[in-house]
């Protein structure tokens, strides 16, 4: 009760000022630490998420070279000439093949 109406008399007095101060203080306090647990437990699983498993291990026999995705047009032309020219041959030794099988000369 005289708490309270030292509060109604004297609002702005020196004490009145420290009471409201520190209850505030100490509730930002325990937020700014409740904030930076979490922060801190945040960057831990981050860091845990990033980090390479032990395990890995690479063949490099497997590796292949890395080719452009764009290629030249007489590059592009002469890939698809020697592919015809694969599937030309094994048609005509197909064609042999039966042509020799039915007799047909």
């Amino acid at each position: 009760m005289i708490k309270w109406l030292h509060h109604l008399l004297n609002p702005h007095c020196q004490e009145c000022r420290l009471e409201r101060e520190c209850a505030s203080c100490e509730t930002l306090r325990i937020l700014l630490e409740q904030e930076r647990h979490e922060k801190s437990q945040l960057l831990k699983m981050i860091i845990e998420l990033n980090k390479p498993p032990a395990d890995v291990t690479m063949n490099i026999e497997e590796l292949e070279p890395i080719r452009p995705k764009l290629m030249p047009w007489r590059v592009k032309q002469q890939i698809l000439e020697e592919e015809d020219r694969r599937k030309a041959q094994i048609l005509r030794e197909k064609t042999a093949e039966l042509e020799k099988e039915t007799g047909i000369k």
